[in-house]
């Protein structure tokens, strides 16, 4: 064999019935196990390997993933495997087969036209997605045996539900196929393998046709030199009573050795359990055993009622065996099975209605399944409805019939006759940190859905996106604390968020241009922000941050209408006025000498500070500390003196 050539051809025959942030599912991670895979995926029934999906429908048993052939031989020089997807869900780019020389998942890349979102490509083809594969020989990639393909395989169903397991499965999950490399020597045999003409040489002996040729033992034109197939009598006899050996001595064996092939290999004349050597073989020692066994210690005494109930044995010799016997009648094992409930069948939209979304549901209290109505065209509708009788029934019904200006509209519940719809959203889709609106409209503009997000409790936040198809859907309530643990539900016109509370704080009380002031916002998330009152570059201006609401708004204030231009106080903060001053006359604390302090402030406006008398001992000396006005009270006595004043009224020791 010079080439294998895997060629891989998904179709997918599908509708849109689902969102995602931006309208895809979200990326599959790469599959993780490796040399562990066991069990075929053909078909249904068959084993599937744990953390994979399998390649038919879980609700109807429909093949969605088939390879074709199933297995090939070794022998072929040139084998196309054809891949067939048939699901009503989006395939990932990307599929991966298993490398046996890498020892892991390979990736490949599949054709196909790209979903696209906002005039880009995604990850995701819609439509048909094919890939050829080749490989030269030895194919030593593969394995003799089970070999395995994988694709993705979304769709929507109140969620994106990536390869289930069971109608109930919301893990997502690669789906996988298996094809069979028979090994050398081998033909494919459906899917197995099995030994091909002339690859092993017929056993004489065992009653089987070895080879595959149609003949067996004697009647096989192989075994004409074995001696016990000799002579045309012999031929004749295909299987001879009394094989004495299998390797062509003559020399019989010592026992029976083998106790179920119908031959006599010791030519004692005693074949298979009628030969003393097989006593102890089980399946000879059940089939000695009687009908009827009255006890189980030897004593002969008849056992008091059946024993067992499980236990194939007649144990009171009554002539009824297990459940047969009236003495089982409560035994959990021997109950009669309970018959199934009649089934019934519902109609979400009440019947045969073209305009109204609707699925069936048949059921009983073993089974269950459920039909949506759907497109079969994009003017026609298949419309599902209940029969009387609890059966299912459809119909195929063109829009145009109701409505010359219908289409049939497909939604992820199911579809419609009527006329498309549009949806709106201000988050901008799955986004739980900010609040939002959604709203669906007709073609004409009519509303006919709107939600805003909102908290389902203080922990839990209930948000609204836009479906592709048109319409408002719910996602289930979102756990703040699994975003942030800090975060709760926060109600936030127009919507709610998963958060903190907003909040805005001003330290100069607002728009306020003569003091210097510094703004802080917290966000949704926590995350605080500063703002500080600044100077233009002219120094005329004053830019001043200040609070609307919950965030920060900034006006420039003109310095010079007031005669006054923009400073920076001590703390970097900018505000309208002069530079602030201060002056002592007696030039600091100086309790001999009578002093006055003058400070002016940042508003250009200017105050006088004397020192006086406390008492008749004590003086209250004015001093500046920066541009600011301090006071200190000094005891005269201590050094005995009084306070007294001069002609300016100006205190001092004396």
């Amino acid at each position: 064999m010079e080439k294998l050539v895997i060629l891989a051809s998904i179709v997918l025959i599908f509708f849109v019935v689902g969102c995602a942030p931006k309208g895809v599912p979200p990326e599959p991670s790469p599959p993780g196990l490796s040399d562990t895979l066991v069990g075929q995926a053909f078909r249904p029934g068959m084993v599937i390997v744990d953390d994979y999906s399998p390649p038919w429908d879980i609700a109807t048993g429909e093949i969605i993933f088939s390879i074709t052939p199933e297995g090939f031989s070794d022998a072929t020089s040139s084998i196309s495997l054809g891949l067939t997807v048939n699901s009503d869900g989006y395939i990932y780019y990307q599929g991966y087969y298993y490398d046996q020389r890498a020892g892991g998942w390979t990736p490949f890349e599949y054709d196909g036209s790209r979903f696209m979102v906002s005039d880009a490509p995604t990850n995701w083809i819609e439509g048909t997605a094919t890939a050829a594969l080749d490989f030269a020989a030895p194919f030593d990639r593969f394995r003799a045996g089970e070999n395995y393909v994988l694709v993705y395989i979304c769709k929507w169903d109140a969620g994106w539900r990536c390869g289930p397991r069971t109608l109930d499965d919301i893990m997502h999950r690669w789906t996988i196929q298996s094809f069979t490399l028979c090994g050398t020597g081998q033909v494919v045999d459906g899917a197995a393998c099995r030994a091909s003409e002339g690859a092993i040489t017929e056993l004489c002996f065992n009653g089987a046709d070895d080879d595959h040729d149609g003949t067996m033992d004697c009647a096989d034109t192989d075994c004409a030199a074995y001696p016990a197939c000799a002579g045309a009598a012999a031929t004749a006899a295909a299987a001879p009573a009394c094989v004495p050996d299998k390797d062509g001595t003559g020399v019989p064996f010592t026992s029976e050795i083998i106790c179920n092939d119908g031959r006599d290999n010791d030519c004692n004349g005693a074949i298979d359990c009628m030969d003393s050597d097989c006593a102890g073989y089980s399946a000879c020692a059940e089939a000695a055993a009687p009908a009827c066994v009255p006890d189980k210690d030897g004593t002969g005494t008849l056992v008091a009622g059946e024993a067992s109930c499980e236990d194939s044995r007649d144990n009171d010799c009554d002539g009824a065996i297990d459940c047969a016997d009236s003495d089982c009648v409560a035994y959990p094992a021997c109950a009669p099975a309970p018959a199934p409930t009649p089934f019934t069948c519902t109609d979400t939209d009440a019947g045969n209605d073209p305009r109204t979304i609707g699925k069936i549901t048949r059921s009983n209290t073993t089974w269950t399944r459920s039909w949506p109505d759907a497109c079969s065209t994009p003017a026609k509708l298949l419309e599902y409805f209940c029969n009387p009788d609890g059966s299912t029934n459809r119909s195929t019904i063109t829009c145009q019939s109701v409505d010359s200006a219908f289409e049939c509209v497909r939604t992820w519940k199911g579809a419609y006759c009527g006329v498309p719809i549009s949806c709106t959203e201000t988050d901008a889709g799955l986004d739980a940190r900010a609040g939002g609106r959604t709203t669906s409209r007709n073609a004409t503009g009519g509303v006919v859905d709107d939600k805003t997000d909102r908290c389902s409790s203080p922990a839990k936040l209930t948000e609204y996106f836009c479906a592709p198809d048109g319409f408002v859907e719910q996602q289930v309530s979102i756990a703040c604390a699994d975003i942030d643990p800090v975060f709760g539900c926060v109600a936030d016109p127009p919507g709610a968020y998963c958060g903190v509370s907003r909040s805005c704080t001003d330290s100069d009380g607002g728009a306020n241009g003569n003091v210097g002031g510094r703004v802080n916002v917290v966000d949704a998330s926590g995350a605080t922000t500063s703002y500080t009152d600044t100077c233009d570059g002219s120094g005329a201006m004053v830019k001043e941050a200040s609070c609307t609401g919950t965030s920060a708004n900034f006006t420039v204030i003109d310095c010079t209408v007031s005669g006054l231009s923009c400073q920076i106080d001590s703390n970097g903060l900018a505000y309208c006025g002069v530079p602030p001053s201060c002056t002592d006359s007696d030039s600091g604390v100086d309790e001999r000498t009578g002093g006055k302090v003058t400070a002016v402030d940042t508003s250009g406006r200017t105050t006088l500070y004397k020192d006086t008398c406390d008492g008749t001992v004590r003086v209250k000396e004015a001093s500046c500390t920066g541009t600011s006005a301090n006071f200190t009270v000094i005891d005269c006595a201590a050094s005995g003196l009084s306070c007294r004043t001069d002609f300016e009224g100006l205190a001092f020791c004396a």
